[in-house]
């Protein structure tokens, strides 16, 4: 749908995925800030970020790996299972009442993921890999059409979302597909490196959608 009145308060966090140590970054919140179709900018400082959206170091489960493949459980015998297929999960939460009082004038959320690391791109350029995405819940709708690699963005809809009543929860699932050789010869020995992280990061923006009220 056209937009035709875009409130951009923007509401970011970042959070670090570490594939080597089991870690967890600060929360770090940015500037938020707002546009009109004029091209006039004002910032504004959002000090509580997580009023919005907030995901906890035990809401995430990154994929472990080995030489040959990542690592998706253990079988009856205890050893590891290899694929050459991982994940990585975060469970958001959505204040909803809050998004209500900021974007009181808007009738939809938009919503950007974006992963990445300086390595992203490996996991969408060789031979039959690939990295796709999926969330939890149908009231979203994905915009299919918009990709960029370094970092991996993805856009997503909330229409109507003032009359949702509860915090909303979302797991947001990514999953990296790779063929083994390229997985031995390429993606492993980056995943070795010592300062190797994702960082997963989300942006809110309240719009106003053409036939939305």
């Amino acid at each position: 749908m056209k937009k035709i009145k875009m409130h951009s308060y923007l509401v970011i966090f970042l959070a670090t995925l570490s594939l080597i140590s089991v870690g967890f970054a600060s929360w770090v919140a940015s500037n938020g800030m707002t546009t009109s179709t004029n091209g006039t900018i004002i910032v504004e400082d959002v000090l509580k970020v997580n009023e919005y959206i907030t995901c906890s170091s035990g809401d995430i489960t990154n994929f472990s790996f080995f030489k040959t493949g990542f690592i998706i459980g253990k079988d009856s015998d205890g050893k590891s299972i290899i694929s050459t297929t991982g994940t990585i999960t975060a469970k958001l939460s959505l204040n909803i009442e809050n998004c209500k009082s900021k974007f009181s004038d808007c009738n939809t959320l938009e919503i950007d993921l974006s992963l990445e690391s300086d390595y992203i791109a490996l996991f969408n350029s060789g031979t039959d890999s690939s990295i796709s995405f999926e969330i939890s819940d149908n009231r979203f709708e994905i915009d299919n059409e918009y990709i960029t690699l370094s970092p991996y963005v993805k856009i997503m809809y909330l229409d109507n979302f003032n009359s949702i009543s509860d915090d909303i929860e979302v797991t947001v699932t990514y999953t990296f597909k790779v063929d083994q050789e390229y997985y031995k010869e390429k993606i492993y020995p980056a995943l070795l490196e010592d300062d190797f992280k994702f960082i997963l990061s989300a942006k809110i923006t309240g719009i106003v959608k053409e036939g939305n009220n």
